[in-house]
């Protein structure tokens, strides 16, 4: 029993140095403060505590739905898109947002880091490697990143006028003046 936690210690010191190493990497690159304009911002995420995420099983259905809010949102108005993607659902918007954009569709795309890099979470059966999300954070048009874990929720998730989960399209209608956006 001794020998076997001796011989896992190294591997999970392994482990938190590559996160720290790649939080790290994505917080020199070039950030700054986004203004975002509840009218025109739609964002993509999990919402916290949620039982049954977005699955490598249901890939294709979510994909459909993020697809047909982006095309519902692009219809009324919406100029930026916004994807946590250290959440499941954040993390396949940003990948379908920029499969979208290389089709031709135009709108501001931004990263979105809502969580500490090393407690994301992914769709998929094993994490994807640090470079293909620096990769997909690399397309976007602008970054939101900030050391502290409550920035997604003071700064940017209260100044979304629409939310998109698994769920569904949330309205938030106290943002938004009446008649702006009609479902």
């Amino acid at each position: 029993m001794h020998y076997f936690k001796n011989s896992r210690k190294p591997c999970c010191q392994k482990i938190h140095a590559a996160a720290d190493t790649a939080s790290a990497a994505l917080s020199q690159l070039p950030q700054k403060e986004p203004f975002l304009e509840p009218s025109h911002t739609m964002l993509f995420y999990t919402p916290f505590g949620k039982r049954i995420h977005c699955s490598f099983l249901l890939k294709k259905h979510y994909q459909k739905r993020i697809f047909s809010s982006c095309r519902w949102g692009l219809r009324h108005g919406i100029t930026t898109f916004v994807a946590d993607y250290t959440t499941p659902f954040g993390l396949l918007a940003l990948e379908t947002l920029c499969k979208l954009r290389e089709t031709g569709e135009k709108f501001k795309l931004l990263g979105l880091q809502g969580y500490p890099i090393s407690q994301r979470k992914t769709y998929r059966l094993m994490l994807e490697p640090y470079r293909e999300l620096e990769r997909l954070y690399l397309q976007c048009d602008e970054q939101c990143c900030d050391g502290a874990p409550l920035y997604a929720v003071r700064k940017v998730y209260s100044a979304a006028g629409l939310h998109c989960t698994e769920n569904g399209l949330i309205i938030m209608r106290f943002l938004l003046m009446d008649n702006q956006i009609e479902p």
